[in-house]
């Protein structure tokens, strides 16, 4: 059964994970001009529901805009 979006238990969730924690491997070939964009695709949704293969799409989305 899953929480509901509205309920303290989910908002607590959601704030108990850092976005600084979500640096990839690969992070460190992110030019620094790149990092803004890394920063705005990441924030797009919350921190919780990452997975390491998006954090990699992420880098790549931010490299090439």
């Amino acid at each position: 059964m899953s929480m509901k979006k509205t309920s303290a238990k989910y908002q607590a969730l959601m704030l108990s994970k850092s976005y600084a924690e979500l640096e990839p491997e690969n992070f460190d070939v992110l030019p620094e001009a790149a990092h803004p964009y890394y920063e705005a695709i990441i924030k797009s949704r919350p921190a919780h529901l990452w997975t390491r293969i998006d954090l990699l799409a992420a880098v790549n989305l931010a490299f090439i805009t």
